[in-house]
């Protein structure tokens, strides 16, 4: 279905800069559409290089068959989740509007591409053809890092974890993020190579969604303002006037009763998903209701202003709070004061530190900062003020201390941006890139901490005992004689699986060398990669045993603790003697893997002859018994 499209490099290409992308991600009901799994939600995100959003679009899809529990526990998506929502045939038409014209972008790419062509040729359109980007190839060949998953990859670009995973939007837009910062972070010119896309038809567009709302609000964040972020953003589809209306009339009595940040509110993401709102919408209708709870109060007091901004913020519309409600700053939030006294030069001091943020006390207390009175013998409980040390000032001496407790005022809220650009912004934004890029090739399938290694190697100038070529079939080249003395496992698991790769010539030749050395010695260091693509070596191809297979794609993932193990690459400085004991150590680890498997073996094996042993000799007695007449 997708014509791989790979970032490179150099200056021969398609500039990056000046192409649009559309991120796609789907959540499905298995792994595998060949064994009749289907989607479940899918999300498109089209974007600009600089992270300028043009268009969302995100709904659950009715996969019309049952959700495994596994599956369930996963992206969280239950059967009754999906029972109203639409089929994949009705929301087609919009996702092929989106992908039209723009490079088709997706973290690990073979899998969503594997379910789409699937859900595409239920609805007709068996041989769509497009182009399209992989983010975990291109991560892999351009970055050094620690782990190539796409919450791992948030972790390293933002310093922290998605805020909820597997909810096909969120990831979306992580994916759109992290393809982003790696254009905006690019040491040298990187360029888009690859095939043509094909012409996609015009379908109709989708009449109805159903977007989900994954995760919960935070702390100082009220469910309706959690609803407008989880939302896509755009004109895709217009929300039902019935569950909308119903979703508005729910909100004005939560906010009326102050609920917004309660349990009570979770009713509202049921609401809001059956209604098919977006950000647009669902923002026309927070601004209508605050604008109802507003009008209750045409007068409000300093402390009713609070209320009102809460309201606001809960809501998502702190900007028109800040338009619409007189000034009340929070200079002197936490500081609490008790007045004493009617003069009239206390009640206006009062009313000033009230505007300011201050909160009014009656009586004096432990939690007291202030008291501010004409005649000090007429304050309430003296004891409390002894003992706490309490200042008592005179309303112009207590001015002239609050003035000095006022901190700068907070800065007026802005207007809630639809979506802001998609970019990872910060101090610790930006990926660690590789001297030399990893060929594309031999990052697209299985990544295990042993390829890892030989793919790394294959790209450092220094390393003789691999080379990497580029043609009509890629073709990696190994020399076992020439390998780095310590490796020969390491090296013996990644040709074991980069044998199963689909449509990569593997040549290998030699034996490894039998290095004499003295008991204990240490093994020879093993010369770290520093990327690169050399230039290929003639040999002589009749000495070489020529191996291609066309298995299909191994898995991307890999572990953590795959990763920590694997010799690594160095980023920009060299590390010869860690990565000299980290590939000793996956050595290590695979020889005594396989030696548990063959005590395993031979443990089964002893078990097995001895109940065959013990039958034979039960049944010799038997027959002895029976001769003897017993």
């Amino acid at each position: 279905m997708f014509e791989p499209v790979f970032l490179r490099r150099g200056l021969q290409g398609v500039d990056p800069w000046q192409v649009e992308y559309t991120v796609v991600d789907v959540e499905t009901t298995g792994l595998s559409p060949a064994r009749g799994h289907r989607v479940c939600e899918v999300a498109a995100v089209r974007l600009r290089a600089d992270g300028t959003v043009v268009e969302e679009f995100s709904t659950l899809v009715d996969p019309q068959r049952p959700m495994s529990r596994q599956n369930q526990s996963q992206h969280g998506i239950s059967e009754n989740d999906v029972a109203e929502a639409p089929l994949f045939t009705q929301v087609a038409g919009t996702l092929l509007r989106l992908m039209r014209g723009s490079l088709v972008v997706a973290h690990k790419l073979a899998f969503d591409a594997s379910f789409l062509e699937a859900e595409f040729a239920r609805a007709g359109a068996a041989r769509l053809r497009m182009a399209g980007l992989c983010t975990l190839t291109a991560f892999r060949a351009q970055t050094d890092l620690r782990g190539y998953t796409l919450a791992g990859i948030v972790k390293d670009l933002s310093g922290g974890w998605p805020s909820h995973g597997h909810a096909a939007l969120e990831d979306a837009r992580n994916t759109a993020r992290a393809l982003t910062t790696l254009l905006a972070t690019s040491p040298q010119p990187l360029r888009l190579t690859g095939g043509p896309a094909g012409a996609l038809p015009v379908w109709p567009e989708a009449v109805r969604s159903r977007p989900r709302i994954a995760g919960a609000p935070g702390s100082r964040q009220g469910w309706p303002a959690h609803i407008h972020a989880a939302l896509p953003s755009g004109r895709t589809v217009p929300p039902d006037p019935a569950t909308a209306g119903e979703y508005q009339r729910v909100l004005e009595g939560l906010a009326i009763q102050g609920r917004l940040a309660g349990h009570e509110a979770q009713r509202l993401v049921t609401l809001a998903s059956a209604a098919g709102h977006h950000q647009t919408s669902v923002r026309q209708t927070h601004a209508a209701v605050w604008q109802t709870v507003r009008s209750r109060v045409p007068d409000p007091s300093p402390r009713a202003v609070r209320e009102l901004t809460d309201v606001a913020r809960h809501l998502g519309v702190s900007d028109l709070a800040a338009r619409d409600l007189p000034s009340v700053g929070d200079e002197l939030k936490g500081v609490r004061i008790v007045p004493v006294g009617q003069d009239a030069s206390v009640r206006d001091l009062t009313a000033w530190a009230e505007r300011h943020g201050a909160t009014i006390g009656v009586r004096p207390s432990k939690t007291t900062r202030l008291v501010i009175a004409t005649d000090p013998a007429t304050v309430p409980s003296p004891s409390v003020v002894t003992q706490h040390r309490l200042p008592v000032l005179a309303p112009a001496a207590a001015r002239r201390w609050l003035e000095q407790q006022m901190k700068p005022a907070a800065q007026p809220a802005e207007a809630v941006a639809a979506c802001g650009p998609l970019v990872f912004t910060g101090p610790g934004a930006g990926p660690v890139w590789r001297l030399h890029e990893l060929p594309d090739e031999l990052t697209a399938g299985t990544f295990t901490a042993s390829v890892r290694w030989l793919v790394e190697q294959s790209a450092d100038p220094e390393a003789t005992f691999v080379q990497f070529t580029r043609g009509r079939t890629p073709r990696l080249m190994v020399d076992r004689s020439k390998a780095p003395h310590g490796s020969e496992q390491t090296l013996d698991d990644a040709l074991v699986d980069l044998r199963q790769a689909a449509g990569l010539a593997l040549t290998v030749k030699g034996r490894f060398r039998r290095v004499g050395r003295k008991a204990g010695a240490a093994p020879v260091p093993l010369q770290p990669s520093h990327g690169g693509t050399p230039a290929a070596h003639s040999r002589n191809p009749e000495s070489y045993q020529n191996i291609i297979s066309q298995a299909p794609h191994g898995d991307h993932r890999t572990t953590t603790a795959a990763f920590l193990a694997s010799p690594g690459e160095p980023t920009l400085h060299r590390r010869r003697t860690a990565a000299s004991a980290a590939a000793t150590a996956v050595a290590g680890e695979g020889h005594q893997r396989r030696r548990r498997q063959s005590f395993s073996a031979h443990f089964w094996l002893f078990c097995l002859t001895g109940g065959i042993g013990n039958i034979i000799y039960a049944v010799r007695i038997n027959n002895w018994n029976r001769a003897r007449g017993l």
